[in-house]
Order: C-alpha cells, then sequence, then structure tokens
C-alpha cells in the first residue's frame, strides 16, 4: 500500500447509496497515481493495484452501503508530487464476469454475455470491456434487437474495446461482451457510463 509517512497524500469525500455504481479516476503526467476507497465504516474497499498506464489511476465499485465514503490519492512511489484532478463518476451499469464453458455462442464458437440497461433520448454514453485474458469484442443493440454499432479493442490495445455514441431514443438497450476468437475464455469488467 502506497500510503507510508514518507508518502504525499490527499483525502476526499462524497456521499453513495448502496448499490450505486461510480468510477473513481485520478489523473497525474507529473507522477504515477494510486487510489484507495474506503467505505463509511472507514475500511478499505477497493484499491487501483491493475492500472496498466502510469499517469492515472481507476477504481470501478459498486458500493455496499448509504455513506460518506473517503478517497485516498497518492502516487505509486514515495515522495513524489505535482497536479493532478481526481473525479467521480456514476455508472449506468457495472458489471464483472468470465466468459467461459457453459455461456452462450454465437455460430462461430465465440462466448458472450449481454446486459440490459435503460438512457434517455439524446443521452451520450461511453461503453468499455476491459480483460486481461482476451481481446474483447463489444456489440451494442436496441430494444429490437438491432445492432447499433460495435468495437473491437485496437491494434495497439488488444485488451480492451469501447464505444462512444449519442443513443436516438429512450428506453432500453443491450450490450453484449464477447471474445473475437472463438474458444477464448476468461474474467472481464464491462462499464456503462
Amino acid at each position: 500500500m502506497p500510503v507510508t509517512t514518507a508518502s504525499y497524500f490527499d483525502t476526499y469525500q462524497f456521499e453513495g447509496k448502496a448499490g450505486q455504481s461510480v468510477m473513481i479516476r485520478m489523473d497525474s503526467k507529473a507522477f504515477a497515481p494510486f487510489l484507495m476507497l474506503l467505505g463509511p465504516d472507514g475500511k478499505k474497499i477497493a484499491i487501483d493495484e491493475n492500472t496498466p498506464n502510469d499517469d492515472y489511476a481507476a477504481i470501478a465499485q459498486q458500493l455496499p452501503a448509504n455513506g460518506t465514503y473517503r478517497l485516498i490519492a497518492n502516487s505509486r512511489a514515495e515522495k513524489q508530487k505535482g497536479a493532478y484532478t481526481v473525479s467521480v463518476t456514476p455508472l449506468i451499469l457495472l458489471r464483472h464476469g468470465e466468459l467461459a464453458t457453459g455461456n452462450r455462442k454465437l455460430k462461430n464458437g465465440a462466448l458472450y454475455q449481454d446486459y440490459d440497461f435503460q438512457a434517455k433520448a439524446n443521452q451520450t454514453i461511453k461503453i468499455v470491456t476491459y480483460s486481461p485474458d482476451f481481446a474483447p469484442y463489444l456489440v451494442l443493440l436496441n430494444a429490437d434487437g438491432k445492432v447499433i454499432d460495435e468495437s473491437r479493442g485496437s491494434a495497439h490495445d488488444k485488451d480492451s474495446a469501447s464505444l462512444w455514441i449519442t443513443l436516438p431514443r429512450a428506453g432500453s438497450y443491450k450490450v453484449a461482451v464477447m471474445t473475437q476468437k472463438p474458444g477464448a475464455e476468461g474474467k472481464y469488467s464491462l462499464m456503462v457510463q
């Protein structure tokens, strides 16, 4: 845990509700950021220990209780300092899942799972999926099952896929997470914000 007596850190608070999903992000060009989330009871809920980049830290978390949450904004190494920003963004959907034998399959053998969410007309959303185990593929469908948009990871970022889109109508939408390669399996995270 980077919070030590030789470490500079700041604390922030925000109000949260049980079941609410949030994305917490800390960005800095001056040092490698580190985040820790403490619950209303003061116990550690989450830390950012898996962000692959050195210029940001992120935690996507479903809050377990109503109350005041604390963030500890720190650096990954001791005595680092400089400018940074911290943001807390509510999420429409947050899921952590696993594609494995027993999941539904497409005709080509690729495994998938899908999730429903509600959105407003002309709402701009960002959908992101990340997997340390497989190259993900995202598909967004409307309530009629028609594909609205889709995304594969880029050549330089094969472990994630993302979509930015302004939705045409209010109502139900479905997002599907699948593997690009038939037979691939593994864990993933999915966020809609």
